[in-house]
């Protein structure tokens, strides 16, 4: 993995300091509870890009993470923001409506059912539903 890691570093000209918390960063999700049931999905997508209009507004979002689960599909949104545990309640709040969006807007445009909402925050390795 470092290697992987060294070789994107250079290609998106990230610093090498930094290489050891992306590697940790990258095998925290992986053994996550919300990774494992989206690599068991029929379909999945990283990195899901979009666009939608609000308010005379053409707007670009990008779902992390999604997958398909026999009863609808899961949006995850992973936030790398370093913050303590007890100020956890309002940085869900700061990125609800973000996620909520992205939801009404995959259900309206692509006519999908979307059974689940989250939020993982890479520093506390925690997923939070919405």
């Amino acid at each position: 993995m470092l290697l992987l890691v060294s070789l994107v570093s250079e290609e998106e000209g990230l610093l090498s300091e930094y290489q050891e918390e992306v590697i940790n960063t990258v095998q925290a999700i992986a053994a996550s509870e919300i990774w494992r049931p989206g690599q068991q999905a029929e379909e999945r997508y990283h990195e899901f890009s979009f666009l939608f209009h609000k308010n005379h507004e053409q707007l670009q979002g990008v779902i992390d993470y999604l997958f398909k689960e026999e009863d609808g599909w899961v949006i995850v949104d992973y936030k790398t923001d370093t913050f303590d545990v007890k100020n956890l309640d309002s940085f869900v709040n700061y990125y609800r409506t973000q996620v909520e969006l992205y939801g009404m807007e995959l259900e309206e445009k692509v006519q999908v059912k979307v059974k689940e909402k989250g939020l993982y925050f890479t520093s506390l390795n925690k997923y939070v539903v919405i």
